[in-house]
C-alpha cells in the first residue's frame, strides 16, 4: 500500500517498507520490520512511523534506518492505522482513536507540573500514561493508585483516571510472580467508571487468572456472565471487526474452559447457560432461535 509521496519519492508499506524514485521506479532503500504490521504506516516530517505487533517502529524516511522502537505494554491492544497530526501521532482503530505522544517530552512536562502542583490531576494522569507506554507498569500504577476518583474533578478527568488505573493494573497483574498475586491485584480494584470495552477486558483478565489457578468452574461462570452482560451487548453494536473479535475471543476461552471440566459439571453449566439465555431473550421480547 502507498504510505506517501513527496519530493520525488514514494514510500510503500507491507511486510517491509520500501522507498522508490518516482522518476524511474528504482528502489532507493528497503527496510524489514521486526514484527507483524497491525495497521498502515504514516510519514511525519522526515520519519516513517510503522505500527507492528510489538509497538511502534520509527524509520528515517531518507535512509530507511531504524531510529527507535516504542514497545507497547502487553496489556495494550495493538496499534491500528497511524495518522500524523502536527507533532502528535494517532492510532486509528475500529472502536477508538489513541494518541501516541512524544513519551520523553510527556514525562518531563508532567513531572515539572507535579513539582509545581502535586495535586494536579491532569499531570498525574499524563505521568501515569507516559510510564505505562514506556513499559513501566508498576511506576504507572504507583502514580495513580492513591488518587481518589471521588475528588472534585470533572467527568472526563475521572474517566481518564479510571482508565489509566485499570490499564496500569492489568499490566502489573500480567507481570505478577504468580496467578494468585495477579488475581489479588485484579480483585482489589473496581471497574465501574470504565467503558464497556475496558470492563470486558478487566473481567476477562480475572477469569483468565481463575482458570490459571485451576478454578475452571468459577472462570467458566464468570465468562458466561460476561458474554451475556450488557457490556457485551453494547460492544456488539460497534464495528463488525470489533464484534466478531470480541465474540470469537470469549467463545474460544469458554470452550477451552469447558474442555477442562468433568462431564457432569460441563452438562450442568451448559443447562444453566441455556436457561439464562432463555430468560434474557424472554425479557427482551425476542425469539431465542434468532439470537
Amino acid at each position: 500500500y502507498p504510505i506517501a509521496a513527496h519530493r520525488g519519492k514514494v514510500w510503500l508499506g507491507g511486510q517491509k517498507i520500501v522507498a522508490l524514485n518516482l522518476a524511474d521506479g528504482s528502489e532507493l532503500w528497503s527496510s524489514k520490520l521486526a514484527g507483524t504490521p497491525t495497521g498502515k504506516a504514516a510519514l511525519c516530517g522526515d520519519q516513517i512511523h510503522v505500527p507492528v505487533s510489538t509497538g511502534l517502529i520509527t524509520l528515517d524516511a531518507q535512509t530507511g534506518n531504524h531510529l527507535s522502537v516504542q514497545e507497547l505494554p502487553a496489556s495494550q491492544a495493538p496499534l491500528g492505522n497511524i495518522a500524523c497530526v502536527g507533532s502528535s501521532l494517532y492510532s486509528l482503530e475500529p472502536s477508538s482513536v489513541r494518541k501516541f505522544p512524544d513519551l520523553d517530552r510527556m514525562h518531563e512536562t508532567a513531572t515539572h507540573q507535579l513539582r509545581a502542583n502535586p495535586n494536579d490531576i491532569a499531570a498525574v494522569i499524563r505521568l501515569a500514561w507516559s510510564e505505562l507506554l514506556r513499559g513501566q507498569a508498576r511506576a504507572a500504577y504507583e502514580a495513580v493508585r492513591h488518587v481518589s476518583d471521588e475528588q472534585s474533578i470533572g467527568l472526563r478527568a475521572r474517566m481518564s483516571l479510571a482508565r489509566v488505573k485499570i490499564e496500569s493494573l492489568l499490566a502489573v497483574a500480567q507481570q505478577a510472580e504468580s496467578p494468585q498475586e495477579s488475581l489479588r491485584l485484579l480483585q482489589s480494584a473496581g471497574s465501574a467508571d470504565l467503558t464497556p470495552a475496558l470492563r470486558l477486558r478487566f473481567a476477562t483478565a480475572i477469569a483468565d487468572q481463575l482458570g490459571a489457578l485451576g478454578r475452571s468452574e468459577e472462570a467458566y461462570r464468570a465468562l458466561m456472565a460476561l458474554a451475556l452482560s450488557a457490556d457485551a451487548a453494547e460492544l456488539s453494536q460497534a464495528d463488525d471487526g470489533v464484534r466478531v473479535a470480541a465474540r470469537l475471543g470469549l467463545r474460544a476461552k469458554i470452550e477451552k474452559l469447558r474442555d477442562q471440566l468433568d462431564a457432569a459439571t460441563s452438562k450442568k453449566l451448559a443447562a444453566e447457560s441455556r436457561n439464562r439465555v432463555a430468560e434474557l431473550t424472554a425479557a427482551a421480547g425476542t425469539d431465542p432461535g434468532r439470537g
